[in-house]
C-alpha cells in the first residue's frame, strides 16, 4: 500500500500543540511555586519559650519590649532595636528580612528568629 503510515512515528501538528501545552503548564506550576509569597513570621523567644510572633508584612513598630531587650519591625524586616547586654551583637546584627535569618542575644537568652516563607525554597 503506497502512502499508508501505519507503524512509522510522524510528529502531527496535534502532538506539537500537546507537547507545547504540556510544557507551558509545567514552566507555569514551576514559576508559581518560586516566586509565591510566603508569609514571614518574626518570632521572639525568651528564656525557650515563645514570647511573641508576627507577620512581617503586617508588623510595624516595636513587636516585642522587655525592659533588656526591644525588637523592632519596619518595612518588612525586624531587628532588635536596644539591648542592655554588654556587647550589643544582637543589635550589630542588624535587619533580619528573609527565613532562617536570626539574631541571638545570649546575656538576656533572647532569640528573634525569621520562620515561614518556605514557598520560596526550592530543593532538587
Amino acid at each position: 500500500m503506497k502512502g499508508s503510515r501505519s507503524g512509522t512515528a510522524g510528529v502531527k501538528r496535534a502532538d506539537v500543540v500537546i507537547a507545547a501545552a504540556v510544557l507551558l503548564t509545567a514552566l507555569g506550576l514551576i514559576a508559581a511555586r518560586l516566586f509565591a509569597p510566603g508569609a514571614v513570621y518574626a518570632v521572639v523567644t525568651v528564656d525557650g519559650a515563645e514570647a511573641a510572633r508576627v507577620r512581617l508584612d503586617s508588623a510595624s513598630g516595636v513587636i516585642y519590649e522587655d525592659g533588656h531587650v526591644t525588637v523592632v519591625s519596619e518595612n518588612g524586616a525586624v531587628r532588635v532595636a536596644d539591648s542592655d547586654c554588654p556587647d550589643k551583637t544582637c543589635v550589630r546584627t542588624g535587619r533580619l528580612s528573609r527565613a532562617g535569618d536570626r539574631a541571638v542575644c545570649v546575656p538576656n537568652r533572647t532569640v528573634v528568629e525569621l520562620t515561614g516563607g518556605e514557598d520560596r525554597i526550592v530543593t532538587y
